[in-house]
C-alpha cells in the first residue's frame, strides 16, 4: 500500500474535485426544461455523500462509552474502508485493461456495427471507472474523517498513545460492559421505572462488583438525566413566555427544515429557534445532561 501525502485540509471537504465528475452524456439521455436543471442533475450525480464528522463521532463511535473501545471502532471503519479501496482499485486496474482491449479490437475491426458495438463497451467501461473512483473519494474522505475522530480521543503523541491502547484490556473491558449496560439500564429506568429483563439478565450474569457498578451507574445517570430535562423544560418555557413571537398556545414549530433556504435569510422559524437557543443558554447554568449524554 503506498501512501500519497496530499496538502493538509484537502481531504476537509465534502465536495469532489472536477477531475472526479461524472460523464454522463455518453451514458444516458436525460429530459429537463432549462440549462440550469440540467446543470444540477450533473453537479448532484457527481457528489458523495460521506459521513460527516459530526455523524461519525456522535452516531458510530461516542456509542463505545470508552476511549479503547472509541479507538478499536475507528480501526474497524478505517480498516473496512482501506479494504475496499484496494478492492476497488483492483477492479479499475482491470477494467483499464479491458478498455486496452477493446480499443485494439476496434483497431482492427472492418464492420461498422461492430465498431459501434465495441464503442459502447468502452463507454461503458469508462463510465465504471470513473463511477468507482468518485466511491473511492468519498471513501478517502471518510477515512480522514476517523483520523481526525482517532487523534482527539489520544491528543498529543497520538501514535505512541495507540501502541499501549491494548494495554490492561481486561481492565478496560469491564469499564466498558459496566458503562454499556449501565446506559441501557438507565434507558430502562427512564422509560420505564425499572431495569427491564433482557438487561437485567445480562448484568445478573456479571461479578457482584460490576452488578453493583452498573446499577448505580444506571440510577446516578438516570437521575441527573430527569434533573437536566427539567432544567431544560423551565427554560424553554421561560423563553417561550418572555418570546413575543411565540406566545401563541397552540402553533407547533417547523421542524422539517424544507422551506429554509440554503444560503439565504432565516426563516423566521429558524430565527425562533435562535432567540430559544440564546435563552435557554442564559438560563441552564452547566452540563444539563451527564457527560457523553450532552
Amino acid at each position: 500500500m503506498t501512501y500519497n501525502i496530499v496538502p493538509e485540509g484537502s481531504l476537509n471537504r465534502a465536495n469532489i474535485p472536477n477531475e472526479y465528475q461524472l460523464n454522463l452524456e455518453k451514458v444516458v439521455d436525460l429530459k429537463v426544461e432549462s440549462k440550469e436543471d440540467a446543470d444540477i442533475i450533473k453537479y448532484l450525480t457527481s457528489t458523495i455523500s460521506p459521513y460527516s464528522e459530526f455523524q461519525s463521532r456522535a452516531f458510530v463511535v461516542n456509542g463505545e462509552g470508552t476511549d479503547h473501545r472509541k479507538v478499536q471502532q475507528c480501526a474497524m471503519e478505517i480498516r473496512s474502508r482501506v479494504v475496499g479501496l484496494a478492492e476497488s482499485t483492483y477492479r479499475i486496474r482491470k477494467a483499464e485493461i479491458t478498455k486496452k482491449k477493446l480499443e485494439r479490437a476496434m483497431s482492427e475491426e472492418d464492420d461498422d456495427l461492430e465498431k459501434e458495438l465495441l464503442q459502447i463497451e468502452i463507454d461503458k467501461t469508462n463510465f465504471d471507472i470513473e463511477n468507482t473512483r468518485l466511491l473511492q473519494e468519498q471513501s478517502q474522505y471518510e477515512i480522514k474523517v476517523f483520523i481526525d475522530i482517532v487523534k482527539s480521543v489520544a491528543p498529543d503523541n497520538t501514535m505512541e498513545k495507540l501502541l499501549t491502547f491494548k494495554d490492561n484490556w481486561e481492565e478496560k473491558e469491564e469499564e466498558y460492559w459496566v458503562k454499556r449496560f449501565g446506559k441501557q439500564a438507565m434507558m430502562d429506568i427512564l422509560m420505564t421505572g425499572k431495569i427491564q429483563s433482557g438487561n437485567l439478565d445480562s448484568i445478573i450474569g456479571m461479578p457482584q462488583d460490576s452488578q453493583k457498578k452498573v446499577i448505580g451507574y444506571a440510577l446516578m445517570q438516570a437521575q441527573q438525566v430527569e434533573k437536566g430535562i427539567t432544567q431544560i423544560g423551565e427554560a424553554v418555557r421561560n423563553v417561550l413566555l418572555s418570546t413575543e413571537k411565540l406566545e401563541k398556545p397552540f402553533d407547533l414549530p417547523d421542524i422539517t427544515g424544507i422551506e429554509g433556504k440554503l444560503g439565504g435569510t432565516p426563516s423566521d422559524i429558524k430565527k425562533n429557534l435562535q432567540i430559544g437557543r440564546q435563552g435557554i443558554d442564559e438560563q441552564v447554568t452547566g452540563n444539563a445532561l451527564p457527560p457523553g449524554l450532552e
